[in-house]
């Protein structure tokens, strides 16, 4: 029981880390993506 709970725990935060990172990983490459475009 506390095992399927510490389980829906992990997925759901790992969920939210995932989604931070492509959030952080979407913004960086926005910003950054011009500017090595530009310069290859």
């Amino acid at each position: 029981m506390v095992k399927a709970i510490l389980l829906d725990i992990v997925t759901f935060l790992k969920f939210i880390l995932i989604g931070i990172i492509k959030r952080f990983y979407q913004v960086f490459y926005n910003e950054t993506g011009f500017a090595i475009s530009s310069y290859s």
